[in-house]
C-alpha cells in the first residue's frame, strides 16, 4: 500500500449532533446511474407512497388480514424514538405511565350514550372462546380507552388533593375501518399514546387542553419537523362525547389534509356516567372534568414519510432517524475497515446510531441505497 492512507470525510461530532454538518468533500468517486428509487412524489404521490413503504422495508403488506400490516425494523426503530420523545414530554408534565387491558366490557361502553354511538360501527367484538363457546360478557377490542380508564378513575379519585390526576399509556388500538385502508395512515390496528386527565374545574381542564397542544408543538414541530395547524373542530366533527375538540392538521403533498394529534374537553356526562367524583375543600361532592389527548404515532409516521420524503426516497429528521450515520467504504480494505470501526466507536459513545457498509456493491449503488432509506448523514472512506 506504500504511503497511502485512509481518507475519511468527517465532521466534528458536536456539529453532527447539532445538525450543522454539510458534506463538502467533493468526492472524486464516479456515481453510477443506477437508481434504487426514482419516482416523482409531485406527479404521482399515491404511487410514490405505496412504493417507498415497500422498497424501504417499512412495512410488509402481505399479512393475510385486511387492514393489518407487519411493521418492519426500519419503521419500528424510528417509531420507538418518536414514542420516547412524546413520553418524555408527558412525564415532564407529570403524566404517569399505565397499561390498561385491551378488552373492555360492553357495559362500560353503554354508560356513555354519545360515545358508544360514535364508536359502535368501528368496534371489534369478542363474543366466544375455544370451540365457539360463548363468553359470559361481550367484550370490545379497545378502539380507545375512555370507558376502561374512567371506570378506574372512579375507584382512585377521592379528594381534591388527588387532582389533577394525569396518566397516559402506550397502546395499540383496533378500529374496523370500512373505507380503503392505507399503511400507517389508515389501518385497522394502529399504535398510539393516549393521555387522560381529571381536573376539578372546567377552567383547569381547558388549561390541560392547551398544554396538550403545546406538547404537540414541542414534539411534532420541534423534533419531528412537521408543519401543522391547530383547528377547533365543528360540532359534527368532534370526538364522540366531547364538549370541545382541537386537532392538528398536516397537509399532504397531494393537497389532502391528515388529522394528527387531537385533544378533547369531554362533556360532564362522562364523569357522571362513570361516577368520577371528588370532595372539594368544603367537603362537597363534585364531578371531575375530564380531558383526553391522542397522538397516533403510526399515523404521524405516515406524515413523516409523506412530508419529508423526496423523489429519491425517505428523508428522516435527525432525532428520529432509525439510523443516523452510514459509514460507506468505497473499497473493501482492512485499513479502511479499521478506521471505520474507530469512527463508529466514537459515535456510539455519543449515542449516535451508526453502521458500516463494507459490502461488495459499487459505491454509487451504496450511496443511492442509503439515500433511499433516508439516513441523514453519510461518511465516505477511501484510499488516496
Amino acid at each position: 500500500m506504500g504511503e497511502s492512507s485512509p481518507i475519511t470525510y468527517w465532521a466534528d461530532l458536536e456539529q453532527i449532533i447539532n445538525n450543522k454538518f454539510i458534506n463538502k468533500c467533493g468526492s472524486s468517486v464516479i456515481m453510477e446511474k443506477k437508481f434504487i428509487f426514482n419516482i416523482s412524489k409531485k406527479d404521482n404521490f399515491s404511487e410514490w407512497y405505496t412504493n417507498i413503504i415497500q422498497k424501504a422495508e417499512l412495512a410488509d403488506l402481505r399479512y393475510n388480514v385486511k387492514g393489518f400490516i407487519v411493521f418492519q425494523p426500519w419503521s419500528v426503530l424510528s417509531m420507538e424514538k418518536m414514542f420516547k420523545y412524546l413520553e418524555n414530554e408527558l412525564q415532564k408534565k407529570n403524566h404517569k405511565p399505565y397499561f390498561f387491558p385491551t378488552l373492555i366490557p360492553e357495559k362500560n361502553f353503554n354508560l356513555e350514550s354519545s360515545h358508544i354511538k360514535g364508536f359502535t360501527p368501528e368496534v371489534f367484538w369478542v363474543t366466544s372462546h375455544g370451540t365457539n363457546e360463548p363468553i359470559e360478557e361481550k367484550l370490545a377490542l379497545r378502539p380507545t380507552s375512555e370507558t376502561a380508564i374512567y371506570q378506574m378513575f372512579s375507584l382512585w379519585i377521592r379528594s381534591h388533593n388527588d387532582l389533577p390526576y394525569k396518566i397516559y399509556q402506550r397502546a395499540n388500538v383496533f378500529r374496523y375501518e370500512s373505507k380503503a385502508t392505507r399503511p400507517f395512515l389508515r389501518s385497522r390496528e394502529f399504535h398510539w399514546i393516549e393521555a387522560h386527565c381529571a381536573h376539578e374545574s372546567e377552567e383547569k381542564a381547558m388549561e390541560q387542553v392547551y398544554e396538550d397542544m403545546e406538547t404537540t408543538k414541542k414534539v411534532l414541530h420541534d423534533i419531528y419537523c412537521l408543519p401543522f395547524m391547530f383547528f377547533e373542530r365543528p360540532v359534527w366533527d368532534k370526538f364522540p362525547g366531547a364538549k370541545r375538540t382541537f386537532a392538528a392538521d398536516v397537509l399532504n403533498p397531494d393537497g389532502r389534509v391528515v388529522q394528527q394529534p387531537s385533544t378533547h374537553l369531554l362533556k360532564p356526562e362522562f364523569s357522571k356516567a362513570f361516577n368520577v367524583q371528588f370532595k372539594d375543600k368544603d367537603g362537597k361532592d363534585k364531578f371531575v372534568w375530564l380531558t383526553c389527548y391522542g397522538p397516533a404515532v403510526s399515523r404521524i409516521f405516515a406524515s413523516i414519510i409523506s412530508v419529508h420524503g423526496d423523489d429519491k426516497g425517505l428523508r428522516f429528521p435527525w432525532k428520529i432517524a432509525p439510523l443516523q450515520v452510514i459509514i460507506v467504504l468505497i473499497e473493501q480494505n482492512e485499513l479502511l475497515l479499521k478506521e471505520a470501526k474507530k469512527i463508529k466507536e466514537e459515535l456510539d459513545k455519543k449515542e449516535i446510531s451508526a453502521e458500516i457498509d463494507n459490502s461488495e456493491k459499487r459505491p454509487g449503488e451504496k450511496f443511492y441505497f442509503w439515500e433511499m432509506k433516508g439516513v441523514p448523514l453519510r461518511v465516505e472512506s477511501f484510499i488516496r
